[in-house]
C-alpha cells in the first residue's frame, strides 16, 4: 500500500538548499543596489514617463516594509505581507491627494514582490545539496504520492519520485505566493454592503450614540474572535467534487457535506462599520488599502484545485500513512491539509525535528477529527 508525503520547506533546508526567507532577504541585499542605500519607509513615487516605479525602488521599499514587521531576521515573509502596518506610511501626510499618490506608489511597488520572489527561487544554487539516506530508504519513488509546498524540483531530481504535486507551482513556471490573512479580505468583500447600511443607519431617527458604541464593540469582539484556520467553503467543495471521481468520493470523507458546511459557517464573520460624511475620504483610502492587501493574498483556490486534480488522477485506493516532513501547517495552507486528511488512511506521522512544533501540528490535525494516538511523532530524516 502506498504512502503520501507532505513536503515543506524544512525538507529543502535539510538537503542544504538555501531556501529560508532570510536567504531571500540576503538575495535582495546582494542583487538590488537600492536596498542597501534606502533607510526610510517612504513609498516610491510613480515616474511621470512610465507611471510606474523601478524594480530597484520596489525592492528597497519591500525590504524595509517586511523588515518593519519581521525584524532583522526574516522568518515568514508571507505572513508579514498580511500584517503590514499601512498607517506608518501616512504618518507625515495630511493632504488627501498626497494619500492617493502614496497608495498608487504602494500598489505598484508591492505588486513587484512576485517578480522578486521568483527571481530568487530561480537562482537558488542546487550544487551543494545532500542526500538524506533515511528519507531515501523510507520512500517508494514509483508508488508513493508526494504533495510538496516547495518550488524546487528536489524530489524529482535527487530522489527520482514520479508522482508529485507542486501545489504552489515550480521555479520554472508560475508560482503561488502570498499571505493567508483573510480577516481584512472579508471587509473588502463587504464594502458595498457596509456603505449601503451606513446610509440606512444615518436616516434612522432616534438613534443614540450609546447604541452606535454598542454596535462597534460587538463588531470588534466578533472580529477578534475569528478562527485562524481556513476551512473549506461550499465553492471549494463543489470544485473538489468536479475534480475527483465519484468512486473516490464514495470511500472518502467528502460525502459528509453538511458537517463541512457547518465548519465553514463558523469561519464567516459579518462586520459592520459606521462611517459619516466627514470621513468619507478616509473610507476611500481604507478601501484602496484593502485592495492592496487583497492583491498580496495567496491564491489558495488555484492551489486547492491543483491538489484535487492530483488526488483524482492518482488515488485509486486508500493510503497507509500520511507523512509530514518540514511542513509548518500555516493557516493559509490548512484547506489543502483538510482535503488530504479526507483521503482514507490509517495514521499520520509528523517529523519530530522540533518536538514543540510537532506537538502543535498534532493538535491542528486533531481539529479534523483524527485520534491523537493515530498521529505519531518520529524522526523521519535523520
Amino acid at each position: 500500500m502506498a504512502n503520501l508525503f507532505i513536503i515543506g520547506n524544512g525538507f529543502d533546508l535539510a538537503n542544504n538548499l538555501k531556501t529560508s526567507y532570510d536567504d531571500f532577504r540576503t538575495f535582495l541585499l546582494d542583487n538590488y543596489v537600492h536596498v542597501k542605500r534606502t533607510r526610510s519607509l517612504k513609498v516610491p513615487q510613480l515616474r511621470k514617463n512610465t507611471l510606474d516605479v523601478t524594480i530597484n525602488e520596489a525592492a528597497a521599499f519591500i525590504y524595509r516594509v517586511i523588515s518593519q514587521t519581521e525584524g532583522l531576521l526574516w522568518r515568514d515573509v508571507e505572513h508579514a505581507l498580511g500584517e503590514i502596518d499601512y498607517t506608518l506610511l501616512f504618518e507625515e501626510t495630511t493632504n488627501f491627494n498626497n494619500c492617493q499618490d502614496i497608495i498608487q506608489g504602494l500598489s505598484c511597488s508591492l505588486s513587484k514582490i512576485q517578480f522578486l520572489f521568483e527571481d530568487w527561487i530561480k537562482n537558488i544554487n542546487e550544487e551543494d545539496m545532500c542526500t538524506l539516506k533515511k528519507f531515501e530508504s523510507l520512500i517508494n519513488p514509483y508508488e508513493d504520492l508526494f504533495v510538496t509546498f516547495n518550488y524546487t524540483d528536489l524530489l524529482e531530481a535527487k530522489y527520482g519520485v514520479k508522482k508529485v504535486c507542486h501545489i504552489h507551482g515550480t521555479r520554472n513556471g508560475n508560482i503561488i505566493f502570498g499571505h493567508g490573512n483573510t480577516q481584512r479580505l472579508r471587509i473588502v468583500s463587504n464594502n458595498e454592503n457596509k456603505k449601503n447600511n451606513t446610509f440606512r443607519r444615518r436616516n434612522r431617527k432616534g438613534r443614540k450614540k450609546a447604541d452606535d458604541k454598542h454596535d462597534f464593540n460587538i463588531k470588534k469582539e466578533s472580529y477578534t474572535k475569528s478562527l485562524s484556520i481556513n476551512y473549506l467553503t461550499l465553492d471549494d467543495i463543489s470544485m473538489i467534487m468536479r475534480c475527483i471521481p465519484i468512486k473516490t468520493l464514495l470511500y472518502s470523507k467528502l460525502w459528509d457535506i453538511q458537517q463541512l458546511l457547518l465548519r465553514s459557517q463558523r469561519n464567516i464573520i459579518k462586520t459592520q462599520e459606521e462611517y459619516t460624511n466627514e470621513n468619507e475620504a478616509f473610507f476611500q483610502i481604507e478601501e484602496a488599502l484593502e485592495k492592496v492587501h487583497s492583491m498580496l493574498h495567496k491564491d489558495t483556490t488555484s492551489a486547492l484545485q491543483r491538489l484535487a486534480q492530483f488526488i483524482g488522477k492518482n488515488m485509486t485506493q486508500s493510503v497507509d500513512c500520511i507523512y509530514s516532513i518540514g511542513f509548518s501547517f500555516s493557516p493559509a495552507d490548512m484547506k489543502a491539509i483538510q482535503l488530504i486528511d479526507m483521503i482514507p488512511h490509517t495514521a499520520w506521522s509528523i517529523d519530530g525535528f522540533n518536538i514543540y512544533l510537532a506537538q502543535k501540528y498534532r493538535k491542528e490535525l486533531m481539529h479534523f477529527g483524527n485520534n491523537k494516538h493515530n498521529i505519531h511523532i518520529e524522526s523521519l530524516l535523520r
